[in-house]
């Protein structure tokens, strides 16, 4: 279900007037919804390390050669060279003295460093990427603003999740008539998110929505 889908279900919720063109889209109010899809989507997103957010990219460096552009969208989780997983070191000062510890990779601005090797190299790193919406093509992009645009979040889940979620946070009064229904539906679309797509049941998030 894409940006525009999204937003006129939640405008049917709220008993407003879905709108027939996303270029017709003006109105404060209609902008403000909008804007809380995508804080819906970036709350639920980042409240966890979901394994729909895990990316893989390689990284290929040539003998002696010890650091590289960082070039990803979001946070490293783990780097691999070869079958040996490489540890982080926050002292970067280490690689460009020469000296890091063995096995070891670290970071300065937007490089990734490491030690250096004789013989070229394809490391693989692991990251949770920051994009957390898809264009009309399948490409990441950090947040939804086209009308073809849709969460990174799966589907059926991005659906209820979405919508709930931002009718809650548009109305922000749980005294509200259908508040605790929109809760039940957006914490039970959750629940079943988590179940798909948490390494463990141990592991479930904490998501709270901010009015």
């Amino acid at each position: 279900m894409n940006y525009f889908e999204i937003f006129n279900k939640v405008m049917l919720e709220l008993n407003y007037r879905p709108v027939v063109l996303f270029e017709n889209i003006f109105k404060t109010e209609h902008m403000r919804i909008l804007g809380n899809i995508n804080r819906v989507n970036v709350d639920v997103c980042t409240a966890f390390n979901w394994s729909f957010l895990e990316k893989k990219t390689l990284i290929k460096l040539d003998a002696d050669t010890s650091e590289a552009e960082r070039g990803i969208a979001g946070q490293i989780t783990k780097v691999y060279d070869g079958k040996n997983r490489l540890t982080f070191i926050p002292d970067y000062e280490s690689f460009y003295q020469g000296s890091p510890p063995q096995n070891s990779y670290g970071y300065f601005n937007d490089r990734i460093l490491f030690g250096k090797a004789a013989h070229p190299r394809e490391l693989t790193v692991y990251y949770n990427s920051s994009q957390l919406a898809l264009d009309a093509g399948g490409s990441p992009k950090d947040s939804m603003d086209e009308k073809e645009d849709r969460s990174i979040i799966p589907m059926p889940y991005a659906e209820q999740i979405l919508v709930y979620g931002t009718c809650m946070k548009t109305k922000a009064n749980p005294a509200y008539p259908k508040f605790g229904f929109w809760n039940t539906l957006y914490t039970m679309s959750l629940v079943n998110l988590r179940a798909k797509c948490s390494p463990t049941s141990e592991d479930a998030p904490a998501i709270v929505l901010d009015a």
